[in-house]
């Protein structure tokens, strides 16, 4: 939690630490150090079967302990959305380029690790760029920093982002005060301040949920960025906010107006929700928890600037949703023997969370 990053030690001869870098944020570091004296360890890949979501192919650069690997998205949301450039360039032994096209080699290497010197450290980048030269420069420059310079840096950048996050202390319970701060760490890394993005329930730390946003953000993970971090809180506001043509598009599918926010949502914020599954038409609590969230901010934050040009863009969209969605229900009820008719409102077809 202190300084962002995984730790693990093992039998207390190698320590390993992992961190996705603040600074440069399509970079993963990984590195490996002896705690004390000499050591040989066995490293091996992982490489899992070939990806189903994008078509690999792979680039060896010749003389270079790494290899490119490139390809395009093969499912995308929409006919009318772009396929997405994805670059991978990851250390990999150069006697170990031998996988098939849109395989990841499967390798293992014994290192030698001192407690005296510098760690074993291997860097992973992701990026969207597709100039090869420019990856590759880039990829180089990463590989010619210091360990400790990329550390530093990581950590300055995300001391800034702990400054709003207070360490949580539970007096008299240790493992829970461990557990709490864990969690606040995994919510800390799934959003980045420059980035207009949400987070899918449990963040980084799981793929239940494909990646897609839920109600969970602006209900059970928004105490946390509101009060620590409103910049990450306001940020999953815009999101919404930037997504709006999805939830119009939704309420325009239904024949109702204004917002009808998505149960599930992702990169083009339209409804992502598998047609079989009948929570992306019955949920729509989700579009009262966004605005639920939206006030939230405002009750705290009370910035007039924010207030007109995103929170209340929201609740307007989702007011005149809302206004849309009521049908007259002719309705009679007994009440002590006596029969009175009333018209009431309703809301059809929906689910309470």
């Amino acid at each position: 939690m202190e300084t962002g990053r995984y730790l693990e030690r093992m039998d207390d001869t190698v320590e390993r630490t992992m961190y996705v870098h603040r600074e440069h944020k399509n970079l993963l570091v990984h590195e490996m150090k002896s705690i004390n004296g000499f050591h040989e360890v066995c490293i091996k890949s992982n490489p899992g079967p070939p990806s189903k979501d994008i078509n690999f192919t792979k680039r060896v650069v010749q003389g270079k302990d790494y290899a490119v690997y490139y390809g395009w998205t093969q499912i995308i949301e929409w006919d009318s959305d772009p396929n997405l450039y994805i670059a991978v360039i990851t250390w990999e032994p150069r006697g170990m380029h031998s996988a098939k096209i849109g395989e990841i080699s499967s390798w293992s290497q014994y290192f030698n690790l001192d407690s005296s010197k510098d760690p074993l450290i291997f860097h992973t980048m992701i990026t969207e760029e597709t100039d090869t030269a420019k990856v590759l420069q880039e990829y180089e420059q990463y590989l010619n920093t210091k360990s400790e310079v990329l550390m530093s840096t990581h950590m300055a950048n995300w001391k800034n982002l702990r400054q709003t996050a207070a360490k949580i202390k539970v007096e008299g319970y240790t493992e829970l005060t461990r557990t709490v701060n864990s969690s606040v760490y995994e919510l800390l890394i799934s959003l980045r301040e420059d980035v207009y993005w949400s987070s899918s329930p449990g963040g980084l730390t799981t793929n239940s949920y494909n990646g897609h946003v839920f109600w969970d953000f602006e209900t059970w993970m928004y105490p946390v960025y509101l009060v620590m971090h409103p910049i990450l809180a306001k940020n999953g506001l815009q999101y919404r906010l930037n997504h709006l043509p999805g939830a119009r598009k939704k309420a325009a599918d239904n024949k109702y107006l204004g917002a009808m926010w998505p149960w599930e949502s992702s990169y083009s914020g339209d409804e992502m929700t598998p047609r079989f599954a009948k929570t992306g038409q019955m949920e729509h609590h989700i579009s009262g928890d966004i605005v639920f969230a939206a006030r939230q901010y405002d009750y705290l934050h009370r910035n007039a600037e924010v207030r007109k040009n995103l929170l209340c863009p929201l609740a307007i969209e989702t007011a005149i949703y809302w206004a849309s969605r009521p049908c007259t229900l002719r309705c009679y009820l007994s009440l002590i023997h006596i029969c009175r008719c009333r018209r009431l409102l309703t809301c059809r077809s929906r689910w309470s969370p």
